[in-house]
């Protein structure tokens, strides 16, 4: 909100606050994966939707700020080494969280593993180099060109369906084709100075705006980092929506690990398993899920 107020007096720009309560963050949950016609980034998408269909009652047609940090060097992988230099999509390390819920015959019929890092080789073979570029260049071109292909994709992925199914057109700048072929040859010493990263973009708006809002530290949209998204009511509160529902699921029962996902529904990450959950129920009709212990709020 501070940052907020400084914007306003800064620019003497007309504003309305928009404001989410973590209840409605969690109904928004539903609509996030009709919206994406797949589980997706949990409250990351809930937010987002829910914030487009809030503007879309003022305005039909918006300008967003994705593809700033894929293109000018954001991100921590582009300037730490130990995530810069691992081998495969630097911002997946660990997939365990994702695969958690599957049964273990199905994660050694898909093994989703070697088929990430068959994508990552695939996509480093691809990535345009210039010529005697040093070790350091050519890797940092590798990264460069994973977060265009993979990560910006599923950010204007996000954008387009929450934006779309708001009825609310979303104009994304930094995704204009010039910006990012000019960008992606601009040497990394000028998008990252002093240990601080997208000095570029920052350089290039210093005239237009007041340095406190020029030099804050990165805060991830659209995010929530209230304790609220953890907690145990919050889990409650969809365990009675689901129970309601349970109908079975012998479709697809052998996708699940019946022990896990019960589990799962209790721990604070536990949004990305109910989102998958409500498929589950949707697309089937036998019984798999026990019986949870009453949680109170």
């Amino acid at each position: 909100l501070p940052y907020v107020n400084c914007m306003l007096e800064h620019c003497k720009t007309s504003h309305t606050y928009l404001e989410c309560t973590q209840e409605t963050l969690a109904d928004m949950l539903y609509a996030a994966v009709d919206a994406k016609d797949m589980p997706g980034m949990t409250d990351v998408d809930a937010s987002l939707l829910y914030f487009c269909s809030l503007v879309k009652n003022q305005n039909k047609v918006t300008l967003t700020g994705e593809c700033a940090d894929e293109i000018f060097g954001g991100y921590p992988w582009f300037y730490r080494p130990e995530l810069m230099n691992r081998d495969g999509f630097p911002w997946s390390a660990d997939i365990d969280a994702r695969t958690a819920f599957l049964d273990d015959d199905v994660m050694k019929s898909l093994d989703l593993s070697s088929y990430s890092h068959a994508r990552y080789e695939e996509s480093l073979k691809k990535t345009p180099h210039l010529p005697d570029e040093t070790a350091e260049e050519y890797r940092r071109r590798e990264i460069a060109y994973l977060n265009i292909k993979w990560f910006m994709q599923t950010l204007l992925d996000r954008m387009d369906r929450t934006s779309m199914y708001s009825g609310l057109e979303a104009r994304v700048p930094f995704a204009d084709h010039r910006i990012i072929d000019y960008v992606y040859n601009v040497p990394w010493k000028m998008k990252y100075q002093n240990g601080v990263e997208k000095a570029l973009l920052r350089d290039a708006f210093r005239d237009l705006l007041p340095p406190e809002l020029l030099h804050r530290k990165k805060s991830p949209y659209p995010k929530t980092y209230h304790p609220g998204s953890g907690s145990l009511w919050l889990v409650h509160s969809f365990w009675l929506t689901l129970s309601s529902l349970i109908t079975g699921c012998k479709n697809i029962i052998f996708l699940c690990d019946r022990k896990n996902t019960p589990v799962l529904l209790l721990c604070p990450g536990c949004f990305l398993y109910i989102m998958i959950l409500k498929l589950f129920y949707v697309f089937s009709d036998t019984p798999c899920i026990p019986a949870l212990r009453s949680v109170s709020p």
